[in-house]
Order: structure tokens, then C-alpha cells, then sequence
């Protein structure tokens, strides 16, 4: 199974995507990189969430914080609204994050 993550239309560098299985609640992550990601999913409905972060910094260059490279509602599968259903011939997720 493979994907692809977009924010606003542009590829998501980094983060993670997240899949929790509606029947049995099982979870499972994948890495993203520069918009795209690959898992091994079995055949089930899955609430989605992805998370990305990416540190914040001072004028001098010192680290300050973390700053979400994703709109807060799509952090957690309850309130992302995101939702895959995967069967023995689904082969690509696209998912396009909006603000």
C-alpha cells in the first residue's frame, strides 16, 4: 500500500500517518517523506490521522519549539475526518490536507 499526503496542495516533507482499525482498533504508522509513504495494510475500514512537526527557532538560531506542519484537527483519528477502507485491491491512498 502505498500514498500520498498533501497540505493545501503541496506535498507534506515530513511526518507520520496513522491508521486505526474501525473494527478491531489496531494501529499501524507510516513514515512520510516529501508527500508520499508506504505500509503494509490489512483489508479493514481505518480512521486516518497524520502528524508533522518541525522545530521553531529565535532570530539567533536557537531552538524555540515545535510548530505543527498540519491543520490540529487531522493530529488525531477522532477528529481528522480522514478514513481509508482497504480491500485486496487497493493499491494507493491519497489524502489532501486542508486548512
Amino acid at each position: 500500500m502505498a500514498g500520498s499526503i498533501s497540505v493545501a496542495g503541496q506535498p507534506l516533507p515530513k511526518g507520520v500517518v496513522h491508521f486505526s482499525s474501525k473494527k478491531t482498533g489496531k494501529t499501524a504508522a507510516a513514515a512520510v517523506d516529501r508527500g508520499r509513504f508506504s505500509t503494509h495494510l490489512l483489508a479493514d475500514d481505518y480512521a486516518v490521522a497524520v502528524t508533522a512537526d518541525q522545530g521553531t527557532y529565535d532570530a539567533a538560531g536557537n531552538p524555540t519549539g515545535f510548530a505543527s506542519l498540519v491543520p490540529g484537527r487531522f493530529r488525531t483519528p477522532a477528529t481528522s475526518g480522514l478514513e481509508a477502507k482497504i480491500d485486496a485491491g487497493h493499491r494507493e491512498l491519497t489524502f489532501d490536507l486542508q486548512k
